[in-house]
């Protein structure tokens, strides 16, 4: 399983740099295993130094840039992107409005999950989808660098997938990618 996620975590964002924190010897891809990918959350730090006054001058240019969507859409394009490369493997991956729908019925309702409550929030997940993993995401990079002639855009996720029963860690890793 462990290989098999690194292989779906590799396309994500061109896999220039991969982590792998924590890998359960128990997580194995057998069918039908269901999974639930949570909403990421943004914890990127955005643009710092000349990256800050000159983006803000691409931004003022039409379809050069527009950092405030791509900062508001990361997440998402984050999510969609896993999802769609979950889809691959032998996985029944539940739509995201499903999750979605399920997480504002909690109570209370979770639009961001702490990383303090992870295992209890997979449990609750896990009991009232009937998954088997949940999956947790966090937007760790995104952010633009300029210096110069030379720009760059770096992009990171950090993946957390817990067992949806017993809100066990089995895997934690962390992908990210810059292209100048």
């Amino acid at each position: 399983m462990s290989r098999a996620l690194l292989l779906l975590l590799a396309p994500l964002c061109g896999c220039q740099t991969l982590t792998v924190e924590h890998r359960a010897p128990e997580l194995r891809l057998r069918a039908p295993l269901r999974v639930a990918v949570l909403p990421f959350a943004d914890r990127a730090d955005g643009d710092f130094g000349l990256a800050v006054p000159l983006g803000a001058m691409m931004d003022v240019v039409p379809l050069m840039s527009d950092d405030a969507y791509a900062r508001a859409n990361g997440p998402r394009i984050f999510r969609d992107k896993l999802i769609a490369n979950l889809r691959l493997a032998p996985l029944e991956v539940l739509p995201p409005q499903v999750v979605d729908a399920q997480l504002a019925a909690m109570t209370p309702p979770r639009t961001e999950v702490q990383a303090t409550d992870r295992r209890s929030v997979a449990q609750q997940v896990g009991s009232a989808l009937g998954v088997d993993l949940v999956v947790f995401g966090e937007v760790s990079e995104w952010d633009r660098n300029y210096v110069l002639l030379a720009s760059w855009v770096s992009a990171g996720l950090a993946v957390e997938v817990r067992d949806g029963r017993s809100g066990e860690l089995l895997f934690g890793g962390e992908v990210s990618d810059t292209e100048t």
